[in-house]
């Protein structure tokens, strides 16, 4: 043992640092968009309405994105 305490990582945290990645490529790529040309209706059109940020109609999931970043970083 060498005296130096173990780094211990929480893994709640790397999911949810995982999941603001993946949702952040996602967009990027332009999967939403595409999956709304695809299915102009039904649950693909409910996910691309939550994570599109265009003109405020109210708070979505995507505008939880930078506060969920903040979370992770601390203060």
């Amino acid at each position: 043992m060498n005296g130096k305490p173990q780094a211990t990582r929480v893994l709640s945290l790397d999911v949810m640092r995982g999941l603001i990645m993946l949702l952040l490529a996602a967009e990027a790529c332009g999967v939403y968009e595409a999956l709304d040309h695809v299915f102009p209706t039904g649950p693909a059109h409910l996910v691309d309405a939550q994570v599109v940020n265009d003109v405020w109609h109210g708070l979505c999931a995507w505008n939880q994105r930078q506060p969920g970043s903040m979370h992770i970083a601390g203060p």
